[in-house]
């Protein structure tokens, strides 16, 4: 696990995508939880720190994604953590809709990943976020809805920390 900035940690190499870690007084917020089947790293990796994932108190999902989604129920099952999405992407992450797709070869990706890649089990988002919402973690993230990758994606931002993250493709971002 990588310091990002003072209570902002990185799980990079996770399968398909990485997992922050934002770090507070009143325990620890995932972002994201990577592909299924990697609770057991992401645990072994909180333990190096003195937390486990029994000690979640809730997980921020950047999209319905299963490479970000895929350790959610597991994480969860095991620390009655609540879930927060984006409004546009609840209905996804419940999976009560299938995610739309723009293209011919994204519906055929679509298609070939529900046949071959492991499904995420349905969760319950328990607080849907909008545009400007305001996480208390780590000094303040507030919630940029940026639609493209999905409709609901949404990124968290600081103002206050003058600082790059050294992960890429990251969810989060600082103001240089």
């Amino acid at each position: 696990m990588q310091a990002v900035a003072e209570g902002i940690y990185c799980i990079a190499g996770t399968r398909g995508c990485n997992v922050y870690v934002l770090a507070s007084g009143k325990g620890v917020t995932l972002v994201d939880t990577g592909m299924p089947g990697e609770a057991g790293r992401l645990d072994a990796e909180l333990r190096q720190k003195g937390w486990a994932l029994s000690q979640v108190r809730r997980i921020v999902l950047t999209h319905s994604h299963f490479d970000h989604v895929g350790n959610a129920a597991e994480i969860v099952r095991l620390s009655g953590a609540p879930i927060l999405a984006q409004r546009d992407e609840v209905p996804y992450i419940e999976r009560t809709q299938t995610l739309p797709s723009r293209s011919l070869v994204g519906r055929l990706l679509m298609a070939l990943e529900e046949r071959v890649l492991p499904r995420p089990a349905p969760l319950l988002v328990s607080r849907a976020l909008e545009d400007g919402d305001v996480l208390d973690e780590a000094g303040g993230m507030r919630v940029i809805h940026t639609p493209g990758h999905t409709p609901g994606s949404i990124s968290l931002y600081q103002a206050e920390r003058d600082c790059a993250c050294p992960c890429p493709s990251s969810a989060l971002t600082w103001s240089r």
